[in-house]
């Protein structure tokens, strides 16, 4: 059962949010009395990490009064019944590449990263990949692609190593399972550079023309007929 205790939808849930565990422990209570078995569930309970939305707006991306609820008010919801506890908005964070992070001498700056609301939503945005190896991922840009990782004690770039695992893209977490074994999360598809494809659909589908669809993913780009 879902319950309203002070959730909230989306990424402006306002500052310092306090669940309201008294309405958790009544519900809770009144199932128990009228011999309902059941979970409460939180909806609505993402915790919004400040240090993304923080990089996502250094980037050139644009989310204000983004506050999410803190860990430690999760945690004291849970001895009050809270048996399912839902997160959506964190995922949905997801950034363009910075060229300069990779490449600092680069004459680009209209590749400077920006907030790509939609893509969560693309078809295959997540894959899951299980392998007998040994990963470690040891640096990441700001948008979360891999720039430096050992396998099996050789050293490999992100794209080098999305290339010769066949990943969707350089952006992925690894989790070990067990000794040699792994599981591969990977987010999107692509370089993560310029145009997002599915966000500019998206744009598009929402009466956005192309000039400014292409000045949102080049900032500072000029649209110039030539002839």
């Amino acid at each position: 059962m879902a319950i309203s205790y002070g959730t909230m939808h989306g990424a402006s849930k306002g500052k310092n949010v306090k669940l309201r565990k008294e309405i958790a422990i009544a519900i809770k209570e009144c199932m128990l009395h009228e011999g309902i078995f059941g979970v409460l569930v939180s909806h609505g309970s993402s915790t919004v990490p400040r240090y993304i939305v923080d990089e996502i707006n250094a980037l050139g991306g644009n989310i204000q009064n983004a506050y999410g609820i803190s860990i430690d008010e999760l945690k004291a919801a849970i001895p009050c019944g809270i048996g399912k506890i839902n997160v959506d908005t964190d995922i949905r964070l997801a950034v363009t590449r910075n060229m300069k992070e990779l490449y600092p001498d680069s004459d680009m700056p209209y590749l400077s990263g920006v907030a790509c609301y939609e893509d969560a939503q693309a078809p295959d945005y997540l894959s899951v990949l299980y392998l007998d190896q040994e990963i470690t991922i040891e640096e990441k840009d700001s948008a979360g692609y891999v720039t430096k990782a050992q396998m099996n004690g050789k050293s490999y770039t992100g794209e080098e190593l999305r290339g010769e695992l066949g990943l969707k893209s350089a952006n992925f977490n690894v989790t070990e399972l067990e000794p040699g074994k792994i599981r591969i999360v990977t987010k999107g598809h692509g370089h993560g550079f310029g145009l997002s494809q599915y966000t500019a659909q998206k744009m598009a589908e929402k009466g956005e023309d192309y000039r400014k669809i292409l000045q949102y993913f080049f900032p500072g780009a000029e649209v110039k007929s030539v002839e």
